[in-house]
């Protein structure tokens, strides 16, 4: 029950980031644990989006401090 309210509550997250952004992705206004929290599903969306997150993906990783990107690494993907 928990995992299916999780699973709902993450399309309604993907709804909204996709609807906010006129119907192409776009993670620059996304959180970064909302950006993290997309790292598994993401390999569902089209190739273009797939890659407009791998750019933002990399470049808030490069932000992070060491001891930070390391933690995000070993996040499990949802």
């Amino acid at each position: 029950m928990n995992h299916m309210l999780q699973i709902i509550g993450f399309c309604f997250l993907l709804l909204t980031v996709v609807s906010s952004a006129g119907w192409s992705m776009d993670f620059v206004n996304v959180s970064n644990e909302e950006l993290f929290e997309l790292r598994g599903a993401i390999q569902n969306a089209p190739e273009a989006d797939q890659e407009v997150y791998r750019t933002e993906w990399e470049k808030r990783v490069a932000g992070l401090t060491m001891k930070k990107r390391n933690n995000v690494r070993n996040l499990p993907k949802q």
